[in-house]
């Protein structure tokens, strides 16, 4: 169960702008790997929601991963490192790291 009001604006803010680069690439690319892109940003928007804390720390990993790879290879663009930056500091800001730290761990079956 997702608790909406709980979820800080921060994390809002995150995925807005990361669904918002989705939409935005959607037209330009293949229908299989379009669809398949959106399934998966949907699904991950969904669990980082639920507040499960790994989703959010790998989030937070493959944004610094990617962020220094396109800094290093030359291959961004300074919009695309100015919107990287803005979603990191939107996910490490004190609300959301709070709500991630106050989730429920998952049990362990």
């Amino acid at each position: 169960m997702i608790a909406w009001g709980k979820v800080p604006w921060s994390l809002w803010t995150f995925l807005i702008l990361a669904t918002a680069g989705i939409a935005v690439a959607v037209p330009s690319t293949p229908v299989a790997p379009s669809v398949f892109a959106v399934v998966f940003v949907i699904a991950w928007d969904f669990l980082l929601l639920k507040a499960i804390r790994w989703v959010w720390l790998g989030t937070v990993i493959l944004g610094v991963l990617g962020t220094l790879i396109d800094v290093v290879a030359g291959t961004g663009t300074w919009y695309g490192y100015l919107t990287g930056l803005i979603e990191l500091g939107l996910l490490l800001l004190p609300p959301t790291r709070c709500f991630f730290e106050k989730a429920d761990p998952v049990p362990v079956v």
